[in-house]
């Protein structure tokens, strides 16, 4: 099956998608490959028994079970997994429900397949196909332009113009001497394009914004070369997409406020101090926590000073710029990059109109290509969860979503204010910061290493805590150690259960919805486990029972004088839960199929 990218990524582009076709694994990016997108019944498929393209639906995996019906040619259904070449169904779109957990043939025993997966490009992918027409359409009449012995980027000739005669610019003017050369005659004016203001992500990484340090003013200024715009402030550049763009070209910095100073470190309540002013004096303006995500604009060596882009308070506001040491006087970092420093030429030669290179700092980088974690999400004030894309641009389709306090141990590759989550947490795209700078995230700060002094060092094995004996002729001889025991722990879940909080712990569950989708499972009332029915059963938490007393009377409660809720006959199935003293067991009494708040009601274990 192929997938497409919105982008290629720097390990190359993946054309094709592994599907899990064992019972039980752990792939839980394969499995969303076979239960999220929809597939089409191949046409040139052969029907068997009808006389038409069709797939025959059992409800059994084994192709010999009862037949529930036909799938012609051309539908589109779901699936909910796969086993060998066989398929089951999840959701069938031309209305079929009776078809729905039925078992199709995914692949013929010759290898030919049955299915095949409806890819949907994104907008950015439309828009380019869209671009893509729309320059060969240039060029063909560039071409036949130059066929016809004209100037495809000249002014047009008379007979191309329209009846409706346009004054043109030099019409406009005084009349030239007759001396004027055609040296000295202005060249015509090409239409710069503007910029578009409202962006969050450009279609390409070229045609964006780009940075320079202006030597006069030192400070940065940026340049759009397609829309011919040039400023010093960041409203401009924040608010059509230049965060992204800088962040691409590694002109600004993602960094962590973490500082490695140990008394810092051992602070709970310090915080990186934001002025307004480079020359760093009077009030802050603001503090930032360890953990804090910030944007660097440009690191001053000399000075150990960092421009940062502050984000909008409130909604509506414009993004503002702040200075902060991002390191201590002594050399230790305040501030730790994301990645790794871009590559810079030393020995090139110095650009006249432009800071030297030794005079631009960078952030402490991190021990490998990204900085390590953890990371907790953090989404922006009003939002509850953060959106993962599957491609990295920000209007690809949308993968899951990430609750607020997520922990994420590390992520695998980085680009512009885009991450992409590991293949162990299933994957996708989710945004660091926003397109103004907001921070969607916040990491972990470093725990300082304890220090262990001399008569100071904690043990619990009093043979450490020893002298050496110096016997003559032999030296220094060390008592000897018992060779350390390691204990073994019970990590099944009836046992662990049960040492928490005895048989009500173990035994006591309810069904509730598992937000924010409508999936049903069991959690625990006193340690918030999650679990299924099957589960439960295999794990013999529950138990299957059967009545042998004439018959069974089930009670609301344990008092014998309670509302009888049921009576069951006979060979009845139950499910008991868990045995009380006074000899009455507890029995689970659903409503009625899939009842979603199943009764727990008492019944008494023995007859007298």
């Amino acid at each position: 099956v192929v997938r497409k990218y919105a982008k290629m990524r720097a390990a190359g582009l993946r054309l094709v998608q592994r599907l899990p076709v064992r019972e039980h694994n752990d792939d839980l990016a394969g499995m969303a490959a076979v239960t999220v997108p929809m597939f089409r019944v191949r046409p040139e498929h052969d029907g068997e028994s009808t006389g038409s393209s069709a797939l025959i639906v059992t409800s059994e995996r084994d192709p010999r079970s009862t037949e529930l019906g036909y799938i012609r040619a051309g539908t589109k259904i779901g699936l909910n997994r796969i086993l060998g070449t066989r398929a089951q169904l999840a959701r069938v779109t031309d209305g079929q429900t009776n078809l729905w957990g039925g078992w199709i043939s995914f692949l013929l025993l010759d290898g030919t397949p049955t299915l095949e997966r409806i890819l949907e490009d994104t907008d950015n992918m439309k828009l380019a196909d869209e671009l893509k027409a729309e320059l060969a359409r240039i060029d063909a009449l560039r071409a036949a332009a130059i066929a016809n012995g004209e100037d495809p980027d000249g002014i047009a000739s008379p007979k191309r113009r329209t009846s409706v005669e346009q004054p043109s610019p030099s019409s406009l003017l005084p009349p030239r001497d007759a001396g004027e050369t055609a040296a000295t005659q202005q060249p015509p004016i090409r239409c710069k394009r503007p910029v578009d203001m409202g962006l969050e992500q450009r279609v390409t990484v070229t045609g964006g914004w780009r940075m320079h340090v202006d030597r006069a003013w030192t400070r940065p200024v940026y340049v759009a070369p397609i829309a011919g715009r040039m400023t010093w402030g960041v409203t401009e550049v924040i608010s059509s997409g230049g965060l992204d763009d800088l962040l691409l070209a590694r002109s600004w910095e993602l960094c962590v406020v973490d500082p490695m100073a140990v008394e810092a470190m051992k602070d709970p309540e310090w915080t990186m101090k934001i002025f307004s002013d480079a020359s760093m004096s009077g009030q802050p303006i603001k503090l930032l926590p360890k953990g804090s995500i910030v944007v660097c604009l440009i690191f001053h060596a000399p000075s150990k000073i960092a421009m940062i882009l502050l984000p909008p308070s409130r909604s509506g506001e414009e993004c503002g710029i702040g200075y902060a040491f991002y390191q201590q006087r002594d050399g230790r970092p305040v501030l730790r990059a994301m990645m790794t420093p871009a590559p810079v030429d030393e020995n090139a030669p110095d650009d006249p109109d432009l800071l030297p290179v030794s005079a631009m700092g960078h952030a402490e980088p991190p021990e490998g290509e990204l900085l390590e974690g953890p990371f907790f999400a953090e989404p922006p004030e009003g939002q509850k969860e953060l959106i993962v894309t599957i491609g990295q641009d920000v209007d690809s389709d949308q993968w899951a979503r990430l609750p607020r306090g997520y922990c994420v141990n590390a992520f695998a590759e980085l680009l512009g204010f885009r991450a992409r989550l590991p293949d162990l947490e299933g994957g996708g795209w989710v945004s660091l910061v926003g397109p103004d700078g907001t921070p969607m995230f916040r990491k972990q700060p470093l725990i300082p290493s304890k220090i262990e002094l001399p008569g100071q060092a904690e043990t619990n094995d009093l043979e450490d805590a020893k002298l050496p004996i110096v016997w003559p002729y032999l030296g220094v001889i060390w008592p000897e150690k018992p060779a350390p025991v390691e204990p073994v722990y019970q990590s099944t879940l009836p046992e662990l259960l049960y040492k928490i909080g005895g048989n009500r712990a173990l035994c006591d569950w309810n069904r509730v919805t598992l937000l924010p989708s409508d999936a049903l499972i069991w959690r625990n009332a006193l340690t918030n486990a999650q679990s299924h029915l099957d589960e439960l059963l295999r794990a013999q938490l529950w138990k299957i029972a059967f009545v042998e007393a004439p018959s069974l009377v089930v009670r609301e409660r344990m008092d014998p004088r309670s509302t009888v809720v049921a009576t069951f006959p006979r060979g009845s199935l139950v499910i008991a839960e868990w045995v009380a003293p006074g000899a009455c067991v507890r029995l689970l009494i659903p409503g009625r199929a899939d009842d979603p708040r199943p009764r727990h009601c008492w019944a008494d274990l023995a007859m007298e």
